[in-house]
């Protein structure tokens, strides 16, 4: 099948020919098809990872949320105040 495209600017054309020889491809016409084929074939994988990176950034950050609570926890408990930590840790770090 053939596909035309029109209107590309001649600085995109150069670009896309510098590196289809870049590449050691034959021809502009073949660096386009492989890159092509290959942007759809990995598109659905994208999509794929898309979605799992979601939900495990979901799962971080729920875990976070249990992470500061139990330190809030510990911190009242045991007395230790953690901004006065932060505070001294910032100005060791400015010096």
């Amino acid at each position: 099948m053939e596909i035309k495209i029109r209107g590309i600017s001649k600085a995109t054309i150069s670009k896309i020919d510098e590196k289809a020889k870049e590449l050691g491809y034959k021809s502009r016409n073949e660096f386009l098809k492989t890159y092509l084929e290959r942007q759809f074939l990995y598109l659905d994988k994208l999509v794929e990872y898309e979605g799992k990176y979601e939900i495990l950034l979901d799962k971080v950050l729920k875990v976070l949320d249990y992470n500061t609570l139990a330190l809030n926890k510990f911190c009242e408990e045991n007395l230790i105040d953690v901004e006065e930590i932060v505070k001294e840790d910032r100005f060791k770090e400015e010096k």
